[in-house]
């Protein structure tokens, strides 16, 4: 057998190498398997050989096997589920890299000049061109794409599609940041969109039509956005911006109509396959069944964090984990069934949900409703007729039986579904009570009767006679007659007195309004036609009516224009119209403004409209009743204004007292001040700085007022009462402002409170400072409390009592720390020493040893007369030491009278001339002559 391999960069076939097998005999048929990479030869004796024919073989990443049936043809083998997908260059490039990626479900592959992205779990796979460097980025986290980012630039590329479908500039690539809806729902009569979203910046989002390549929509916002995503049909988007806030905006028409729908939320998503949203912001689940009415909310409770949203074809479940298991919520799925039918104008669909559904509720009333409008408004009448009869609207249905008969006719003589036809159209518009629609349909056909008929039915008897006066129909004279009768009949003076305006029968229609009780309406009338005003019998019976229906300041109007002022004037009054009461006032009695303006004040404060009444009270020069009216309307600063200007200093008082008071309830404590020494109530003002914690205001104000000793006297006593409260900070506040600052700190002394002495004592006794340094330092070392006692010691500078206090309790290591800290070798050494002897022995001399004054301490312990520890330590370590011991305790010895002992450790000192000389000086000659 031959075999010839494709060369693409020669462009020509070469041949391999030939297989030679013995015993073939004849080949009479030769098949390639389906991937190429095996090819089949069947011989005259009935043998079948299989021949690999792959290029090169090898593994990825221990689980995939890769077949390189030509340079650009790759099998790929999941050997643990033997799952087998095709990588193709379609330009017949060479596959030069294979990688794996996205949790191994993805593979890319190199070529000279493309890549091929393939898709493993169905299979699919894309080439586009590319020249890239090698350092770009894939994101896999769509189902249907994968985003090729390189430099800023993101290639939008479709599994199974050759080409990328778009590309977009943008900086922000994660994927909360990037939504992609490829066709995934679409809606009927409708082109399937492919849409993308994506932020320009970190606050703009940016909708581009990816099949037109067109950007649609620019939506800026005021914060940075964290997380957006399209709806299935890419007619809807939802956005969170950084302070948690849920964004809905609708796309579907040419101006965006945007809704603000949480405030706080935390998680947020579309529910697989529909327009259904669910959000949680706390421990609220909120759901919106119908994302056209964002206002309409179903609320759950629940007590955890929103994981997903799962949904099959039986149910709709929430997954929240909580403290202890994860709980699933159940949502309502005939809700979510039926809006996304809705908005797919699946309207089989949705009736199919709704026959499901058992009950006669307010909601199931409405959703038959809503699809039977919907239905009609696309002319499926059969549909439409279902709905309203689910409803009992009978009337609908009998006009949808005679429209889908008269369709069925204009069918046979037509064709199509026979909606063409002008009264089937005529017909759904009324249905959809688009009257006017209706109307231009039988005007198309020259039937105008038949449209003056149909407002005829629909007794919208003006459009009707608006009809037939412009068509000059015929009837008009009889149709006008006839509508005046049935208004007659049925009590309908107002309309029909309408009708006599139409006509110019002014004083009819004023009768005809006043029949009806609408005396407003008839007013309107005489007001405007001088001979109606002249015929004073009916303009007199115009008020009558209107007095009696309480209208009275429309009765004034009329009284003052047939110039009867006084009963103009008492009708204003009664109608509270104060305004025209005080202009007509003005002109005809000037002395009744003053009362006038009072009685309007009144009003206004029995209304509660305290504000309005200070200008009328203040004109009517009720001064009483206008700062009354101003502290009830907390206007304060006018209130001031108006008390000024009070004689009475009685009356002032009561009011700068209730001024006073609301500064001192707001914390303006100087206007409250002032105004309570206007009121005369300086006690008063001493116990707001008293409650305000203001010590020092409150005794120069009681100083002034009170006196010093009695402001004394009061501080004292209010100071010992909050240190019996345990209230110590506003105590020392009292005692400090009657300069009492020794009786403060002995409180906080007593309070066992030792940074506030220091504090108080440092600030106000300074000479005292060092003693009481040292006196905490004794009463801390007594509590046992060592560091905060030495603390105090070393502010004292007391280094003796620190290093006394440590030593006496055996903590030589901080004893030393503090000789060495105050700077006396003599200090170091005497610790050293005590602490070197506590220890004894061996560890002594180490000690000493890493001291460095092992010498010293033994000179210390010969001077001090501690020979056995000087010997001890000499002998342990610091030998060449022991006959300078040995000399000191025989001059010590000798100073005792102890000559023996002296003789014996003179000659260990090596000093036998002492020794003699010891027994010489004392006239004892025969000893000295023995130890010579």
């Amino acid at each position: 057998l031959r075999l010839f391999s494709w060369n693409s960069k020669r462009g020509n076939f070469e041949e391999g190498t030939p297989l030679e097998i013995e015993c073939l005999y004849t080949v009479t048929a030769l098949e390639w398997n389906a991937d190429g990479s095996t090819v089949y030869a069947g011989t005259l004796c009935g043998g079948v050989f299989a021949i690999d024919c792959c290029l090169k073989r090898k593994m990825l990443r221990s689980r995939f096997e890769t077949t390189y049936v030509s340079p650009s043809n790759v099998l790929i083998r999941d050997v643990t589920t033997e799952q087998r997908t095709a990588l193709l260059s379609r330009k017949g490039l060479p596959i030069d890299e294979i990688k794996m990626m996205g949790d191994d479900r993805f593979v890319v592959g190199y070529t000279a000049s493309t890549l091929i992205i393939a898709e493993l779990d169905q299979g699919r796979f894309s080439e586009i061109d590319w020249t890239g460097g090698g350092n770009e980025k894939f994101y896999f986290d769509n189902a249907n794409v994968c985003l090729v980012v390189n430099v800023g630039e993101i290639t939008i590329v479709e599994y199974g599609t050759d080409g990328a479908i778009g590309w977009i500039r943008t900086e922000l690539t994660s994927p909360h940041l990037i939504s992609i809806r490829l066709a995934e729902r679409g809606v009927l009569g409708e082109d399937p969109s492919k849409k993308i979203a994506y932020l320009l910046d970190p606050s703009t989002i940016a909708i581009m039509d990816l099949k037109s390549g067109v950007q649609e929509h620019t939506i800026p916002h005021g914060n940075s956005i964290d997380w957006l995503e399209l709806n299935e049909t890419g007619r809807k988007l939802l956005f969170r911006d950084k302070r948690q806030r849920v964004h809905l905006v609708d796309l579907s028409g040419s101006d965006l109509k945007q809704s603000n729908l949480l405030s706080f939320c935390t998680y947020c998503q579309w529910v697989p396959t529909s327009d259904v949203i669910v959000a949680q912001s706390a421990d609220m689940l909120h759901v919106w069944y119908n994302s056209d009415h964002p206002d309409q909310i179903t609320t759950v409770s629940i007590k955890g964090e929103v994981e997903a949203v799962l949904r099959d074809a039986d149910r709709t479940e929430v997954i929240v984990q909580e403290s202890t298991a994860k709980v699933a919520y159940e949502l309502d799925n005939t809700q979510i069934e039926f809006g996304t039918a809705l908005e797919n104008l699946d309207f089989e669909r949705a009736v199919a949900f709704l026959e499901k559904t058992r009950g006669d509720s307010s909601d199931t009333y409405s959703m038959w409703r809503q699809v039977g409008e919907m239905a009609l408004g696309r002319q499926k009448l059969l549909v439409a007729q279902r709905c309203f009869a689910a409803i009992g609207d009978v009337a609908r249905v009998n006009l949808l039986q005679r429209t889908i008969e008269m369709a069925s006719e204009a069918a046979e003589r037509i064709g199509g579904d026979g909606t063409a036809d002008a009264g089937v159209r005529a017909n759904i518009a009324k249905l959809c009570k688009r009257f006017k629609e209706a109307e231009n349909i039988y005007l198309e056909q020259n039937n105008v009767e038949e449209a003056i008929k149909m407002y005829q039915t629909l007794h919208k008897w003006d459009d009707a006679l608006e009809l037939a006066k412009a068509t000059n129909y015929p009837g008009y004279e009889q149709l006008k007659a006839t509508y005046y009768r049935s208004l007659a009949d049925t009590g309908q003076d107002g309309k029909a007195a309408e009708l006599k305006v139409s006509e110019g029968n002014r004083s009819a229609a004023v009768q005809l309004y006043l029949k009806a009780n609408q005396p407003a309406q008839a007013l309107r009338l005489v007001l405007h036609d001088e001979e109606l005003l002249g015929d004073e019998q009916l303009a007199q019976s115009v008020a009558i009516s209107l007095l009696k229906n309480r209208q009275f300041d429309k009765a004034g109007s009329l009284f003052e224009k047939l110039r009867d002022f006084t009963r103009a004037l008492e009708s204003y009054r009664n109608g509270k119209a104060y305004a025209q009461a005080i202009q007509l006032a003005r002109v005809q009695y000037p002395e009744r403004v003053v009362n006038l303006e009072e009685e309007w004040g009144d009003n206004l404060v029995r209304e509660g409209k305290h504000e309005a009444a200070i200008s009328h009270y203040v004109e009517a020069s009720q001064n009483v009743k206008a700062v009354e009216a101003a502290i009830r309307a907390k206007e304060f600063s006018r209130a001031v204004q108006i008390v000024d200007a009070i004689q009475d200093p009685t009356v002032a008082r009561r009011f700068y007292l209730d001024i006073a008071q609301y500064y001192a309830d707001t914390g303006d404590y100087d206007r409250a001040e002032r105004y309570f020494i206007e009121a005369d109530d300086h006690k008063t003002a001493i116990s707001m700085y008293f409650k305000a914690g203001k010590w020092a205001e409150a005794y120069r104000l009681s100083a002034e007022f009170l006196g010093k000793e009695e402001t004394t006297r009061l501080y004292k006593q209010r100071a010992e009462d909050m240190e019996s409260n345990g209230m110590l900070i506003e105590a020392e506040q009292l005692y400090l402002a009657i300069g009492d600052s020794r009786r403060a700190i002995e409180m906080y002394r007593e309070a066992g409170r030792n940074e506030d002495v220091v504090r108080l004592t440092e600030k106000y006794d300074g000479d005292r400072i060092v003693d009481v340094h040292k006196e905490l330092g004794a009463s801390l070392e007594a509590d046992g409390e060592l560091r905060a006692a030495e603390e105090a010691y070393m502010k004292a500078g007391d280094y003796e009592a620190a290093i006394n206090m440590y030593k006496s309790r055996g903590q030589f290591t901080d004893a030393h720390r503090l000789a060495v800290a105050s700077g006396s070798q003599k200090n170091v050494e005497k610790i050293g020493y005590e602490w070197a002897k506590s220890s004894g022995g061996g560890a002594a001399v180490t000690l000493l040893n890493k001291l460095g004054f092992l010498n010293q301490a033994i000179a210390i312990a010969c001077e001090s007369g501690d020979f056995d520890f000087a010997f001890d330590l000499a002998k342990t370590g610091a030998k060449d030491k022991m006959a300078e011991v040995h000399r000191h305790y025989a001059v010590h010895s000798e100073e005792e009278g102890n000559f023996d002992e002296a003789t014996r450790h003179f000659i260990e000192a090596g000093s036998p001339e002492d020794a003699v000389g010891i027994w010489v000086h004392d006239r004892d000659w025969d000893r000295a002559e023995e130890i010579a």
